[in-house]
């Protein structure tokens, strides 16, 4: 039977797994995403997609840009000073849901119920 200490699941939940022990085995395609990843955000791209079949590594190479740009691991190579002027970064962290974004945006944050799409945008 499995223990917190040893359980293991094929797939990664950014959730559930954000604080569990994670090993990120890097690839060329991870490095490159992250490489545009670095150079989009500092020409002022604040938002990015990320797509691709089930079971390609999109939400482990999440948990794992999360923990590189928090200090929390070194998993990707380092930034070489190119988000130095930048103090931190915050992640809040959603799993697709069959329920309006919008909605679970209002109760992540305890906005008022009657906030519009407009206010939260």
């Amino acid at each position: 039977m499995a223990t917190k200490s040893n359980y293991f699941s094929p797939s990664i939940n950014i959730e559930r797994d954000a604080n569990r022990n994670f090993e990120y085995i890097l690839t060329p395609n991870s490095i490159e995403i992250y490489n545009q990843i670095v150079s989009k955000f500092k020409s002022g791209t604040k938002s990015f997609s990320i797509i691709g079949s089930y079971g390609t590594g999109k939400s482990s190479f999440i948990v794992a840009l999360k923990r590189t740009l928090k200090g929390e691991q070194e998993i990707f190579p380092s930034f070489n000073g190119e988000l130095n002027d930048y103090d931190g970064f915050e992640f809040d962290l959603f799993t697709g849901q069959y329920s309006s974004l919008i909605s679970d945006v209002k109760e992540r944050f305890n906005l008022d119920s009657e906030a519009t799409e407009k206010d939260i945008l």
